[in-house]
């Protein structure tokens, strides 16, 4: 019996001075710059919590500026207030209500024609920079616009005769102003905005309450509902927030039944269920829009002598002044979405690019904060295709070197190449996938770099694999009690004796 367990412990040892001696011999990767560094910093060759800004995700802001209602021009800045440059140069014309499409590239607004006997409403369409203005509608009177999701086609609110019901309400059209038709024909309706899955509209109803009806116009439900403490209320200008779990409205509440000219309007929030009801300004708010990661919401802070653009978190905090104009009324803000190429192969997903990395890499789902720092290492590159590339090999890199695989998966790897190779230690090993998987999760159970106690597992389940390796039928075949050092050339070379 104690020869039998001098005989393990040798052939442990012989085992394990095999694993050590071949972690020299590590594959070479040839990385980038950038890549290196990503993945050999401390720290960040293991996931960590740390997350990587993603403002790159939200593009310019849109917006108008102008004297009051004689005149405006849209004018475009970045999300800071910087960079303010204007798009239009109207005469005797005032533009409004700028949104951008869903691929950021196009602008949709409402043009006020100025003539004798008063004004003509249009909507136009122009590039991002405000060349190329094409007007889509031929009417007396048609605003809000609002793209669909898909960027193929464009609603909006249309009061071409009041006298005729048909030629009122919420209309959509083709992106390039064909087939325009009435989806809910009557002046009740007005401010669309389409939702992010494309099935509904949330609008206006005679300022009375916020509903929402089918994109065909069918099943109206309303959301918002009078404050009891109101004798007169006006509930507008709707907008989703990028995951259409929320709407947010503008509303006006007067208890002394006055209506809403002497009294201010505030910006409210409500889930798309029409729960939760929650006033999230008590500045002045108006028109407003939110940010494309729904992190922020902007929105104007209209006042007679004019009214700034502000920026406020989506639960009302963190409110700050971005333009800080004087004597200009500064409305109708639209964040710009930047561009991003659609998935269609599933590892061109960040998200399950990464989630692949833990699973084939380490062998478990990921934690929380790693599959978010890795996750938004690859978005924040944006649509630059160059800079995701190089992010993924960053990713990639930094899992094979991180400390989780190489004491898991490759030692495994290594240690059938070391017992079962030829006399060249990094020669290809005889594993299968069905030996290697076993393996792994066995040297990897319950090891989380990082995590308290890891080393102490990590060196457990190595010992308990090696202790069990040594005695499979094919390694004690392979190396049997009898032999010696002087049947491994490597060994004998390196000056070990086992």
């Amino acid at each position: 019996m104690k020869s039998q367990r001098n005989i393990a412990r040798r052939l442990l040892g012989l085992t394990l001075t095999l694993a050590g001696l071949v972690c020299w011999n590590t594959p070479p990767v040839h990385l980038s710059g950038r890549s290196v560094q990503a993945a050999t910093r401390a720290g960040a060759t293991e996931p960590t919590g740390q997350v990587v800004s993603r403002a790159a995700a939200n593009g310019r802001v849109a917006f108008v500026s102008g004297e009051g209602n004689a005149h405006s021009d849209i004018y475009a800045m970045n999300p800071d207030g910087s960079d303010r440059k204007q798009l239009t140069f109207s005469q005797g014309e005032s533009e409004s209500e700028p949104v951008w499409s869903p691929d950021g590239t196009k602008i949709a607004f409402a043009k006020v024609t100025w003539t004798g006997n008063g004004g003509y409403r249009e909507i136009f369409v122009m590039k991002a920079d405000g060349s190329d203005q094409r007007r889509l509608t031929q009417s007396k009177f048609d605003q809000s616009p609002t793209w669909s999701p898909d960027g193929t086609k464009i609603a909006f609110h249309r009061i071409d005769d009041i006298t005729m019901p048909s030629n009122m309400g919420i209309f959509v059209m083709n992106a390039d102003g064909t087939d325009q038709r009435a989806v809910a024909s009557t002046s009740g309706l007005q401010e669309p905005a389409w939702s992010p899955d494309g099935l509904k509209f949330a609008v206006g109803a005679n300022y009375l309450g916020i509903y929402l009806i089918n994109v065909d116009g069918s099943n109206r439900t309303q959301i918002t509902q009078p404050p009891t403490s109101s004798d007169f209320f006006e509930d507008h200008d709707p907008a989703w927030s990028p995951d259409g779990s929320k709407i947010t409205f503008v509303r006006c509440a007067d208890a002394n039944g006055y209506g809403c000219w002497d009294t201010t309007f505030h910006l409210w929030v409500v889930d798309a269920d029409g729960s939760n009801p929650t006033q999230l300004t008590d500045t002045q708010a108006w028109s407003h829009a939110w940010s494309p990661d729904g992190t922020k919401i902007i929105f104007g802070n209209a006042q007679n002598s004019g009214g700034d653009l502000l920026v406020i978190n989506p639960d009302g905090s963190g409110l700050t002044n971005i333009t800080n104009t004087s004597g200009k009324h500064e409305q109708s803000p639209s964040w710009q979405p930047l561009s991003v190429p659609p998935v269609v192969n599933p590892v061109d997903d960040p998200q399950f690019f990464v989630r692949q990395h833990y699973l084939d890499f380490l062998g478990r789902e990921p934690d929380d904060a790693g599959l978010t720092f890795w996750t938004d290492d690859i978005n924040s590159c944006g649509g630059d295709a160059h800079c995701v590339e190089v992010a993924r090999i960053n990713v990639s890199a930094a899992f094979y070197h991180s400390i989780e695989f190489q004491q898991t998966g490759y030692l495994v790897y290594k240690t059938y190449g070391a017992a079962f190779g030829t006399t060249r230690i990094a020669s290809t090993a005889p594993l299968t996938r069905s030996e290697f998987l076993p393996d792994v999760q066995s040297v990897a159970q319950g090891v989380v770099v990082g995590a308290t106690g890891w080393k102490e597992q990590l060196e457990a389940n190595q010992a308990a694999y090696f202790n069990e390796f040594v005695q499979r039928p094919n390694f004690v075949a392979t190396h049997p009690p009898t032999m010696t050092s002087a049947h491994h050339p490597d060994i004998t070379a390196r000056g070990v004796d086992v």
